[in-house]
């Protein structure tokens, strides 16, 4: 698919974002992305982790499994998961995101030479990272994800979605301590309407 959007000088009003991805395939895609800003008006910051440990990925038979409230030592400990992908192990990954993005079935491929299919499913994974912060506070948590999201914070569990209908965006209020914070997410991947598309998005926001 090629696709073609230009403007010439009328003013174009949006107010939301896209990222395109094709995260289930060893295709390469290129895409244009253009920003319109209106004169005098300042750049809107956008608060998000730089950097996430991935761990996993682990099996996922139900969702009362899914769902258990305490953080497995795994995630802690940074054990590699239990999967096997082209003869060897998926060891924990060390990343930056993109655009606020984090792509699973990209960097458990990492390596892969070729075409080899689509990822694990009924699988989780977990990613981790520490925001610091200059003083208690009051936050949105703003997550884009599909298929189930489990959140902790600083080892409490905050919020579990079993979602099964596509891709979703949520806010969650949360309350970040002074000095550093752990968040953790696991998102689960499964063979449904999307395509097994295995990622997620978090943006912070001051409530």
């Amino acid at each position: 698919m090629v696709a073609y959007r230009f403007f010439g000088m009328d003013s174009v009003v949006f107010r939301s974002s896209m990222v395109l991805r094709f995260g289930t395939r060893a295709n390469d895609v290129e895409n244009v992305l253009y920003y319109y800003k209106a004169i005098g008006t300042d750049v809107i910051e956008v608060e998000s982790p730089e950097t996430w440990t991935l761990s996993g990925p682990f099996d996922v038979s139900d969702y009362k499994r899914f769902e258990q409230t305490q953080l497995p030592s795994e995630v802690a400990n940074g054990t590699p998961g239990e999967w096997d992908w082209g003869n060897r192990k998926l060891s924990t990954v060390q990343m930056e995101p993109e655009h606020t993005w984090v792509d699973f079935a990209r960097w458990f491929r990492r390596n892969e030479i070729g075409n080899t299919g689509t990822q694990p499913d009924n699988c989780a994974a977990y990613a981790s990272t520490v925001i610091s912060s200059r003083e208690e506070r009051n936050v949105i948590l703003r997550l884009g994800f599909d298929d189930w999201l489990k959140v902790w914070l600083n080892g409490e569990p905050v919020s579990t979605l079993q979602h099964d209908n596509g891709f979703k965006a949520i806010e969650l209020p949360i309350i970040f301590k002074k000095g550093d914070n752990k968040l953790v997410i696991r998102l689960s991947n499964f063979n449904n309407i999307e395509w097994r598309c295995w990622a997620f998005s978090c943006v912070i926001s001051n409530a």
